[in-house]
């Protein structure tokens, strides 16, 4: 069965190999800056020196934040797996998010409020399988003790998809 922090999991790669390609990047910039001492600067290298620096280190950084953003998502997934309240919420659709992927977007009516959900990016066009299979609603595990810890559970849709094939 799949793993419901698997994008956690490869955030995570992504982050390291992001980072390993951001301390090649640095290197190239200190052998430059090497054979410039040796040979002499022109005004191409240094801008070439300057752009490679920034540029590595700013992957570093950014690799660094979402190793740490990754780290946190799986850590609150393990608390709403452990403090688990399973509810059903109503599929609403998907939208695309900026440098993450789809997400499924669903709701549930709880105490008269309407409570929105995002699920963690998906691989499949999965709001296609679920209207294709006459899935409506979606299992999201709640964190008991804060409700805005939730997990929109995508599994089932995933191994139905698996097994139509």
């Amino acid at each position: 069965m799949k793993k419901i922090d698997n994008y956690s999991n490869g955030k995570i790669i992504d982050s390291i190999v992001l980072g390993i390609i951001s301390l090649g990047i640095v290197a190239l910039a200190t052998y430059f800056i090497l054979l410039g001492t040796i040979e002499g600067f022109n005004s191409s290298s240094i801008i070439l020196i300057i752009f490679l620096s920034f540029l590595g280190i700013g992957l570093s950084i950014i690799s660094i934040i979402n190793i740490i953003k990754s780290i946190h998502r799986k850590a609150e997934i393990k608390k709403v797996m452990d403090n688990e309240n399973i509810i059903m919420a109503h599929i609403d659709g998907e939208k695309d998010k900026i440098f993450e992927g789809r997400i499924i977007l669903c709701y549930k009516e709880i105490n008269g409020r309407k409570k929105e959900f995002e699920s963690d990016p998906i691989e499949f066009d999965l709001i296609y399988a679920a209207k294709e299979l006459g899935i409506e609603e979606i299992k999201v595990l709640i964190n008991q003790n804060n409700p805005d810890k939730y997990v929109v559970d995508t599994r089932e849709i995933e191994e139905r998809i698996v097994d139509l094939t």
